[in-house]
């Protein structure tokens, strides 16, 4: 509901102290009015069409003979007022308003553009930081979640291998075997849950380009599948 001096040209001392300290508001005098009433250009041509207008003071006191204001309009949005003043009676050219107009729509443009940039970017900033908490929730979970894990496999791991040694004599090979099947699930497990926590920290890691050979590493999943292959 109010208008603040961004920009100003040979504006007297007295009015930019004025403009400065006190809020203009919107439908109080010239550029006041022109942000009002958005619809088109306020021009004034001689300084009484400026007095029934100039209800501030200081702009009374400035002897302004000629004024025209336009307005800064985006998507029916009033952005603000662009506002050029004499204090002679010479006026600008019919043809030099026109182009201030097409000049004022296409500043309207601008700015829409920069405000529109700058919401995107703040959108872009605040995404990024809830992503950054949210990878940083998941993360002390997954390390909660892979300490959980972990202790029972170590329980069932450590028995298998009590088993093995303290009992080697009672079992017969097959019940052995079980064993050994138990401890190497144990073991694949515990690496899965490591590569998980490893897979976890990719987005803070340095990408890096390494050459490998295919056939190693299909080998090496068929090895470790082979059971769920043969079956």
């Amino acid at each position: 509901d109010t208008l603040k001096l961004i920009s100003h040209v040979k504006i007297s001392e007295t009015t930019l102290l004025d403009f400065t300290s006190n809020k203009m508001k919107v439908g109080e005098s010239l550029c006041g009015n022109c942000a009002h009433n958005n619809k088109c250009p306020l021009v004034l041509n001689n300084r009484q069409e400026v007095l029934k207008y100039a209800t501030r003071k200081v702009l009374r006191i400035e002897e302004i003979n000629f004024h025209a204001a336009f307005p800064l309009i985006s998507k029916e949005i009033d952005l603000g007022v662009l506002c050029v003043f004499t204090r002679t009676d010479q006026k600008p050219t019919p043809r030099s308003l026109k182009l201030l107009e097409t000049l004022t729509s296409q500043l309207a443009l601008a700015i829409e553009n920069i405000l529109l940039v700058q919401d995107l970017e703040k959108r872009v900033k605040d995404r990024t930081h809830k992503l950054q908490e949210v990878n940083k929730e998941l993360e002390t979970f997954s390390y909660s979640v892979s300490h959980d894990l972990k202790a029972p496999l170590r329980g069932i791991d450590g028995y298998s291998n009590l088993l093995l040694e303290l009992y080697a004599k009672d079992l017969n090979e097959e019940a052995k075997t079980f064993i050994t099947n138990i401890r190497n699930g144990t073991q694949q497990m515990n690496q899965i849950i490591e590569d998980l926590l490893a897979y976890s920290r990719l987005d803070r890691s340095l990408m890096k380009k390494l050459s490998t050979r295919i056939d190693v590493f299909i080998d090496h999943i068929i090895d470790l599948y082979q059971k769920e292959l043969s079956d």
